[in-house]
């Protein structure tokens, strides 16, 4: 099929593919996320990215406990449960009561576009008591993706070490460019961040002895 300046559709058995001129992405509903990220024939993505919420643990931690009350949160960081059957997903204007997997796809041609696709995971966290997190990506023609992942959070549940989404690359990235607050933003060092546009060379981490 040649792109054209809409998205190109592919409804697979299991999968959404999208497409457009030097871009290509794959959405698992069974992996629940993004599986393969491909510009201008490179594979940018090893895995599938997901929640994480467990970071390296400082002296400060250590000596206050908090690795311990907060224990529950690592396993959490190692196994995702992905709720499939609460996948959503919007093309243009038209919202998919349920996800249009086999035979249900036998409807579509190759020659399907789109303006803007936006789907969403949602995945339960093995906690106790257990809270959700959703984690949305609206694609546009243009090939530009938007996350937005949003924590629901727990009153009963431990002080939560990090949140975000984790990325792993098949190959180790020389620098990266993001929109967000300069500098350190701990809570006790945000007064002091600007907000802007920054690039950082090589991937910077403090040498600490532990």
């Amino acid at each position: 099929m040649a792109y054209t300046n809409k998205l190109h559709v592919i409804y697979g058995d299991g999968t959404l593919g999208l497409g457009g001129d030097g871009f290509h992405y794959i959405f698992s509903y069974e992996k629940g996320g993004l599986e393969s990220l491909k510009l201008n024939g490179k594979e940018w993505l090893y895995r599938v990215p997901t929640p994480t919420f467990w970071r390296a643990t400082t002296d400060n931690d250590r000596g206050s406990g908090f690795n311990i009350k907060s224990a529950q949160w690592l396993a959490v960081d190692t196994f995702t449960k992905c709720l499939s059957d609460q996948t959503d997903l919007t093309v243009d204007d038209h919202h998919f009561e349920k996800l249009p997997i086999a035979p249900e796809t036998n409807q579509f041609s190759n020659h399907e576009t789109a303006d803007k696709v936006k789907i969403t995971f949602t995945y339960e966290t093995l906690t106790i008591p257990a809270t959700k997190v959703t984690v949305t990506y609206t694609v546009t023609s243009d090939g530009q993706i938007k996350i937005k992942a949003h924590y629901f959070g727990h009153q009963d549940l431990p002080s939560l070490p990090v949140f975000g989404l984790r990325f792993i690359m098949p190959t180790t990235a020389t620098g990266f460019d993001y929109e967000g607050l300069s500098g350190e933003t701990y809570p006790d060092r945000m007064a002091g961040a600007e907000h802007g546009k920054y690039h950082v060379n090589g991937l910077p981490v403090t040498k600490y002895l532990v």
